[in-house]
C-alpha cells in the first residue's frame, strides 16, 4: 500500500506532512513522515482506507519495525480513523520471512489479507486477497478493484 522512499526524492520532501494529491495517473502522493521518511502512497489509498474502515476493522501488519509502522500511520491517519485493529510489526525474536494470523486480535475465520506475497503467509494464504505489487505507477488502480471485491465479500456476509 505504500513504498517508502530513499535517497533524493525523500530529500526533496520538506517534512511538511502530507500533500493531497487525487489520482490523476501522472503524480503520486508523497507523505512525510515526523522522522523525515518520505513513503510514496500507492493511488487511491485514502479512499480506500476511508471506505474499507466503513466495512472491516482494519490492522497493519508489516514485516516494517514497530517504530516505522507507527511513523506510517501516525502521519496517515492521524485521526486514527483506519487501523482499528492495531498494529502487527516484526519485532526482536520474530522472523522476517512468516506472517502469521494468530498475532491479529480477531478469529482467522474472520480475517481477510490485501498483501502482494502470499507466500510469506504460510498456512493462513486462504485468508489472502492478492494484490498485485506496487512499485510507483501513478496509473495503479489496484485499490479500487479489490476494494470492489471486499465491498461485494462484505454484502454477502452481512447483507449491507
Amino acid at each position: 500500500l505504500i513504498h517508502t522512499v530513499r535517497g533524493a526524492a525523500a530529500d526533496a520532501a520538506d517534512g511538511a506532512g502530507a500533500v493531497e494529491v487525487p489520482p490523476d495517473g501522472k503524480t503520486v502522493e508523497l507523505l512525510v513522515t515526523a522522522a523525515g521518511q518520505a513513503v510514496m502512497l500507492r493511488p487511491y489509498l485514502r479512499a480506500f482506507l476511508q471506505r474499507m474502515s466503513s466495512l472491516f476493522q482494519i490492522s497493519l501488519y508489516t514485516m516494517g519495525g514497530q517504530d516505522y509502522a507507527r511513523l506510517v500511520i501516525a502521519s496517515l491517519d492521524p485521526g486514527n480513523q483506519y487501523f482499528r485493529g492495531g498494529i502487527c510489526a516484526w519485532d526482536d525474536g520474530l522472523t522476517r520471512t512468516r506472517k502469521d494470523l494468530s498475532r491479529v486480535a480477531c478469529r482467522r475465520e474472520m480475517v481477510l489479507v490485501v498483501d502482494d506475497t502470499i507466500e510469506v503467509w504460510g498456512d493462513d494464504w486462504r485468508s489472502v486477497l492478492l494484490i498485485p505489487r506496487w512499485v510507483g505507477e501513478p496509473t495503479d488502480d489496484a485499490l479500487l478493484r479489490i476494494g470492489e471485491h471486499l465491498a461485494a465479500v462484505h454484502e454477502l456476509a452481512y447483507g449491507g
